[in-house]
């Protein structure tokens, strides 16, 4: 359904995008977040993840745009690795965002 949704903004919008694609967390790697976190189930954010892949850069900063005008941005969940690549050259960006508990 988020997938679904996402598409159709994007359409209205006028977005291109390559591909979308989600997956939801394992149960042992929600499990293993919270012994290694020492985090309680209510604070795991990310059971959830889609992954959209656009053509540049400039499309990446729009595409997040539209996605924190779909669902409010959690302030503290987002990583910039474009602006700050990872040593191994890996470059995304990564948000969390809050979402009715019925999308999914």
């Amino acid at each position: 359904m988020i997938i679904d949704l996402v598409k159709e903004k994007f359409k209205e919008k006028k977005v291109e995008w390559i591909d979308i694609s989600g997956r939801a967390k394992y149960f042992y790697s929600i499990y293993a977040k919270m012994i290694s976190d020492k985090k309680s189930f209510d604070e795991i954010y990310d059971l959830v993840a889609i992954r959209i892949i656009v053509k540049s850069v400039p499309d990446c900063y729009r595409v997040l745009a539209e996605i924190h005008q779909l669902w409010k941005p959690i302030p503290t969940r987002f990583k910039d690795y474009i602006a700050v690549p990872k040593s191994n050259g890996y470059q995304s960006l990564h948000t969390d965002i809050a979402t009715p508990f019925n999308v999914v």
